[in-house]
């Protein structure tokens, strides 16, 4: 498993699993009230990825997408991989 946990632009993929980063502050790029805030350090699915645009990015998870008909933009540094641990590849390790 790759220690790295940044993810290039061109590696995201619709329906992938990601991990909103929960750095202290909040980048220029977010909405400055503070709505998105509540994403830091989610798990959330890649819903959108449009390489030619500045935010390319868009999660299924956006709560606000109900209220606005829009999702918020984010972009590939605002993510870290997600590792998902497959039980039954841990109870191999163990196995006596």
């Amino acid at each position: 498993m790759s220690k790295n946990k940044n993810i290039l632009l061109d590696e995201f993929k619709t329906g992938m699993k990601v991990r909103i980063k929960n750095a202290l502050g909040r980048p220029s790029h977010w909405n400055s009230s503070g709505r998105m805030d509540k994403y830091k350090g989610r798990v959330v699915t890649i819903c959108d990825v449009y390489l030619s645009r500045n935010l390319p990015l868009t999660i299924e998870e956006d709560e606000e997408f109900e209220v606005r008909g829009k999702r918020w933009k984010w972009k590939a540094t605002d993510f870290e991989r997600a590792y998902e641990v497959d039980m039954s590849d841990v109870d191999d390790l163990f196995e006596i």
